[in-house]
């Protein structure tokens, strides 16, 4: 998983943030697959520990609740949110090109 992470979600992130800088409307097609990489890789990560019932964590309370879950929440809770942004400007994007056709095919 971590070599497929480095090699498409690395190219993900180098294509958001030149969407961004550049205000390409690209950028939410590249935001939207990233962020769905990030957070399966990071279920799947979770998931893993969870079935090997997480004997291969460090027992200690600070380590397994501030960086097993505090830090791996983080990684779901950001791309979830970029996630539905750019779910809701694709929305916002289709709905304009609908109402553009559907005045092109009245007149």
């Amino acid at each position: 998983m971590e070599g497929i992470t480095a090699i498409f979600d690395g190219n993900l992130a180098i294509a958001t943030a030149y969407g961004i800088i550049t205000g390409s409307p690209f950028r939410h097609v590249a935001q939207l697959l990233c962020s769905l990489a990030q957070i399966y890789g990071n279920i799947l990560y979770l998931l893993t520990a969870y079935m090997d019932g997480f004997i291969y964590s460090n027992p200690h309370p600070f380590y397994f609740y501030g960086y097993f879950v505090f830090m791996n929440a983080i990684w779901i809770f950001v791309p979830t949110t970029l996630l539905i942004q750019s779910c809701r400007a694709i929305y916002r994007g289709m709905s304009l090109a609908q109402l553009v056709d559907g005045k092109k095919k009245t007149n």
